[in-house]
């Protein structure tokens, strides 16, 4: 047996090959436009003309609304609930990290983020002093990935 096979037998039967295919295939899962329904900011209805589509390709985003945010992006699929990681571009070539939890059902994607700074969301709310944000998310129809 060859060292690859060998350890691509290592990884599975120790459970990280899988662990690692569930994290592309949700990564997968993202790639393409997802239009808003509906956010909540700090326990707060946020308004459909501040709220624009959300494009993931490959590992970066395109968050589009009143400005236009740019970034990367890496999933966690291991935990529970899954994890996000939005590092946004940030100004003179800074990087501005934020931590937040998702879940994907059928073309529904869910994503409750925390403020710059903060601990990670341990639960897909969004209450008064919490300064997380939620959001709901519509998979656009035959949407091929566009670039970010």
């Amino acid at each position: 047996m060859s060292h690859c096979l060998k350890l691509t037998a290592l990884l599975v039967a120790s459970g990280l090959m899988s662990a690692a295919v569930a994290a592309d295939s949700d990564s997968d899962k993202l790639q393409g436009t997802w239009n808003p329904t509906s956010a909540i900011n700090d326990g707060k209805k946020v308004e459909e003309p501040t709220l624009g589509e959300f494009i993931f390709s490959g590992d970066t985003f395109v968050m589009k609304g009143r400005r236009t945010l740019r970034g990367n992006f890496k999933v966690d699929s291991s935990r529970t609930p899954r994890h996000i990681d939005l590092n946004f571009n940030g100004e003179n070539g800074s990087v501005v990290p934020s931590k937040a939890i998702y879940k994907i059902d059928g073309s529904t994607l869910t994503i409750c983020e925390a403020d710059f700074g903060k601990p990670r969301p341990s639960e897909f709310t969004s209450v008064a002093g919490s300064k997380e944000s939620l959001i709901v998310l519509v998979k656009a129809e035959n949407t091929a990935p566009k670039s970010a």
